[in-house]
């Protein structure tokens, strides 16, 4: 827990740093007193942001940040089996993805972030990081269907990649209500240190972010939000329901969000007592 020793050391100092030498109260100066007359200015009125009337109008939003009536989020759910292999620094893994268009708009592109390609030579970033070749997509499917990626003459019925942005063209739109299911198979070098995951120089410690293929958001006031991942920027996803399978090797920990709900059935009593 370096980062705490740090903090503590500099609460140290600073409660300390003052202590020789004159005392507080003496380095103390007393701020002039305000006019009896003086009132604190009001501001004039913000106006209203753009995207809240959109969604005023729409009925999707309220002034009191209470859902509108009209509010809708995608239904998403994802299956997701990875396996680390330590000895070629690389995770293999599988997704596979089921969305529901809960949204009034007919969907024409389905929008999806590879954040590992910020590693791919090429990747459009915002600092400089380790290049491992970012996602090696093995297969891509549209509702049980092979998809492969698009030529410049084609439109629909396969994909395109741009960075860390996919857009998946299914040959016909998807409709207000429709399901899609996504299948991927893919696999990535996991990089050495950051910017906010990799491997540790000895091999020993995986931290590891943005490991499988993410939907996009798609929301009511901008509807797809297929911005590129650069390296430092700050964004969010869409709920979702995951069933995640993880396979390492043996003797590891294997760390995440979440409640662990039966350790006693995965964990060893030394291992619960670290």
């Amino acid at each position: 827990m370096e980062p705490s020793r740090y903090c503590l050391a500099g609460l140290v100092l600073a409660l300390t740093w003052g202590a020789p030498g004159n005392s507080l109260a003496a380095q103390t100066s007393v701020s002039p007193r305000l006019p009896a007359s003086w009132t604190r200015p009001v501001p004039p009125p913000l106006p209203e942001p753009r995207w809240l009337t959109k969604g005023l109008t729409r009925g999707t939003r309220t002034r009191s940040g209470v859902p509108g009536p009209n509010y809708w989020t995608p239904s998403i759910s994802y299956r997701l089996n990875a396996e680390l292999d330590t000895a070629a620094k690389r995770l293999n893994g599988a997704a596979q993805i089921l969305y529901i268009n809960r949204s009034p708009d007919t969907l024409g592109s389905i929008y999806m972030h590879l954040a590992q390609n910020l590693f791919a030579p090429g990747g459009i970033r915002n600092q400089e990081v380790p290049i491992t070749g970012g996602f090696e997509l093995k297969e891509v499917t549209l509702n049980g269907r092979v998809i492969k990626l698009l030529t410049e003459d084609e439109e629909k019925g396969g994909y395109q990649l741009y960075s860390t942005a996919m857009r998946i063209a299914p040959t016909t739109p998807l409709l207000p209500g429709d399901t899609v299911s996504l299948g991927f198979r893919y696999s990535f070098i996991v990089p050495l240190g950051p910017p906010r995951s990799g491997r540790s120089t000895d091999g020993l410690e995986y931290v590891i972010a943005y490991w499988y293929p993410q939907i996009a958001v798609f929301d009511d006031l901008a509807r797809w939000r297929s911005d590129l991942y650069r390296g430092t920027a700050e964004f969010y996803q869409e709920l979702a329901d995951f069933d995640v399978t993880l396979t390492v090797p043996d003797g590891w920990l294997v760390a995440g969000t979440g409640t662990l709900v039966d350790p006693g059935s995965i964990l060893g009593d030394s291992v619960r007592g670290r």
